[in-house]
């Protein structure tokens, strides 16, 4: 089991990609803290299925917009465990139309989660993991950090600034043997939007995909392992794209 004794923080791991990386990880032997926002029902159902695994699960809750949230959620970490070996910040959202129309409170709702919010889990996951002398963090960001998404402005400039965090951190973080890589998948079939793509499909595959499919969760699961386990001592600074060769057509309709 690759993850054997080690304690991951997942966001966002409620649903879709974040609950299939929980669970992923709790198949490895990880224990994990679930986080969630507002879905506690369906936290509390990806808790119950990590413990069937034998592994230990713990809820935590936080608005990753406020800081204070934050701040708190590792306290219970640090009552609970005092020790994080994984963060993986999984959480975002995004929403779409033309970039002239956002507010700036609409700009500052997905920049201060999908940045800020995981720049702070990253600073209080680092103060822990500074002790040990070893961690892994896994920064979940998107073909948009490098592919434009007509309509998806603030959203593209959160993924793109969130590979920069990633390569800077794992800079700063190397002397202390902490890894920060990312994650970059592109159209991922999970339960939430399995129905909507496949009302699109074979036609949306065969125009941007080059691999002419959709990709499964659990194609992102194991490359989020890999960066979680010792397989991955070297590896550092890095971004890893799941898209089935999405960001290699330059032009997008």
């Amino acid at each position: 089991m690759k993850l054997k004794n080690k304690i991951a923080l997942i966001t966002g791991a409620s649903r879709g990609i974040g609950e299939a990386i929980a669970l992923g990880f709790a198949k490895q032997g990880a224990d994990i803290f679930v986080h969630y926002n507002s879905k506690h029902e369906l936290a509390e159902k990806v808790s119950v299925k990590i413990k069937n695994m034998g592994c230990q699960a713990w809820l935590v809750k936080a608005n990753l917009a406020h800081p204070e949230e934050i701040k708190n959620m590792f306290q219970v970490i640090r009552e609970k465990t005092n020790h994080l070996d994984i963060l993986v910040n999984n959480a975002g959202f995004e929403f779409g139309k033309p970039f002239w129309e956002f507010t700036s409170d609409e700009w500052d709702s997905i920049l201060n989660v999908n940045l800020r919010g995981a720049f702070l889990c990253m600073k209080y996951a680092t103060q822990l993991m500074l002790n040990q002398k070893y961690g892994k963090i896994i920064n979940m960001s998107s073909i948009h950090d490098m592919v434009s998404r007509k309509g998806f402005l603030p959203y593209c400039v959160s993924k793109a600034g969130l590979l920069m965090l990633t390569k800077a951190a794992a800079l700063e973080l190397a002397e202390q043997h902490i890894h920060v890589n990312a994650v970059s998948p592109g159209a991922i079939y999970t339960d939430m939007n399995r129905k909507i793509l496949d009302e699109i499909e074979p036609q949306y595959s065969k125009e941007h995909i080059p691999w002419q499919r959709i990709g499964e969760s659990e194609e992102v699961v194991s490359a989020t392992v890999y960066l979680a386990s010792d397989e991955s001592s070297y590896v550092t600074g890095t971004t890893i794209y799941i898209d089935g060769g999405y960001r290699l057509n330059a032009v997008r309709k």
